[in-house]
């Protein structure tokens, strides 16, 4: 029964996290919409399926591979994702590699189908890190872009800071 108790707590907070994560009117002040947050690369990945030949697809009727939800040992540190009933959107929850009882971050993507493998797009937000952008996205004004390549029992990830090129990596393996 002990060893349901931090498989617990960790789901509690990650559908606090999850409940938590509705846009306000702090993001409708930083000039962009709400509705932004979650489809500034689904945008993108639309223009990139049009074109002639392109491997990438935003998926509309298929679902995130229920396989990759789940929690990830990762280069951020336990990485935990979610996708609530009817929703497109996966959602996750990161902790602090040292102190890992210490929630570090979440995450809020959408799903771009690749031949090759499940990828996400979308935001990494946190309370504070390294560089604080010029304005506000979903509450925190530290925040980047990320996408996460899942293949097998791993994924390839990339990140950056606010809207700058995403320039390092974020990797991981199934927890």
């Amino acid at each position: 029964m002990r060893q349901l108790i931090a498989p617990l707590v960790l789901l509690l907070i990650a559908i606090g996290f999850w409940l938590s994560d509705r846009p306000t009117a702090d993001t409708a002040g930083s000039g962009e919409s709400s509705a932004d947050i979650t489809t500034d690369d689904t945008d993108v990945a639309k223009k990139k399926a049009d074109t002639k030949g392109s491997v990438d697809t935003i998926v509309s009727d298929d679902i995130f591979p229920q396989k990759y939800l789940t929690n990830w040992e990762t280069d951020e540190g336990l990485l935990s994702l979610m996708r609530a009933p009817d929703s497109k959107t996966i959602r996750g929850i990161y902790f602090h590699p040292v102190r890992t009882n210490e929630i570090r971050g979440k995450v809020v993507t959408s799903y771009i189908s690749r031949r090759s493998a499940a990828t996400l797009t979308g935001f990494w937000f946190q309370p504070v890190s390294d560089k604080k952008c010029n304005f506000e996205k979903n509450g925190t004004y530290y925040w980047g872009r990320l996408a996460f390549m899942f293949k097998d029992n791993s994924f390839k990830g990339i990140w950056g800071y606010c809207g700058d090129e995403a320039n390092y990596y974020w990797n991981g393996k199934r927890a």
